[in-house]
């Protein structure tokens, strides 16, 4: 039994509920745990200065590389080069993977923290160390806590919990597919494309996620090929791709 500090129905205010909306979790309790002591400014100013430093360093890759790669790739696309534009898909991959680890830690780890440290939030567990994924399901457990957190207390344990008592893969399917439909939205709605890139490839990591096991199982986690396909998938066919097919459709519908 968990034993919260302010119990209900003295949870119900505006400034315990306000507080929840400001706090760096999605999941909702009566209180959170709290750092005691004032606020660490050096740590506070670390963490914000992290962050616009990141911010800007974003903005310069994906306005000096990216855009140039991408104005190429849509030429690339209308002219049926195919070589060219897997030459451009492959110059993305190290350009998009380098904006998602600057934006990765500006958000996850600067920014989170930094609002952590002004709220006084305990805990501070927003990652764990998803670069060394065995295969990619432990990549989507722990590359995003506060959002694996949220669809597990929500979706999945309800799914595979009394009343419905749904087997753990339909809890799975039905999981990715609602975090599919918010990957579409998320994608789809800004650059005017909804053509459901997003949504297939989050699908899509159903498979991959039992190909990624497979390989655990026969070689060991050791053998590091359930690393090898995630790493392959998240820099090379993944991202790249994505990023290349929401651009072209939404340079076609802004010209």
């Amino acid at each position: 039994h968990i034993h919260y500090s302010v119990a209900y129905p003295n949870n119900v205010t505006l400034t315990n509920f306000g507080y929840f909306w400001l706090a760096p979790t999605l999941c909702y309790q009566p209180s959170y745990p709290r750092v005691p002591g004032p606020i660490s400014k050096s740590f506070l100013t670390k963490r914000v200065a992290e962050f616009v430093i990141l911010g800007i360093a974003m903005y310069v890759v994906i306005q000096q590389y990216a855009v140039p790669t991408l104005v190429g790739s849509v030429r690339a696309i209308d002219t049926g080069n195919g070589f060219w534009l897997s030459e451009r898909v492959l110059k993305l991959s190290v350009i998009s993977a380098t904006v998602w680890f600057l934006g990765f830690y500006a958000i996850f780890h600067a920014g989170l923290n930094a609002l952590a440290e002004v709220l006084r939030f305990a805990d501070r567990a927003f990652y764990l160390d998803w670069w060394n994924s065995v295969d990619l399901a432990a990549y989507w457990r722990e590359w995003n806590l506060p959002i694996h957190y949220f669809c597990k207390r929500h979706i999945m344990v309800p799914l595979i919990s009394a009343p419905l008592s749904l087997p753990v893969g339909v809890g799975v399917m039905v999981t990715f597919i609602v975090s599919a439909i918010m990957h579409e939205l998320l994608f789809g709605i800004p650059t005017h494309c909804l053509k459901g890139y997003s949504f297939i490839g989050m699908m899509m990591q159903i498979p991959l996620i039992q190909l990624t096991q497979l390989l655990v199982k026969w070689r060991g986690p050791e053998s590091g090929l359930g690393n090898a396909v995630f790493w392959i998938s998240f820099c090379i066919v993944g991202q790249p791709l994505g990023v290349v097919q929401y651009y072209y459709f939404w340079a076609k519908n802004n010209p």
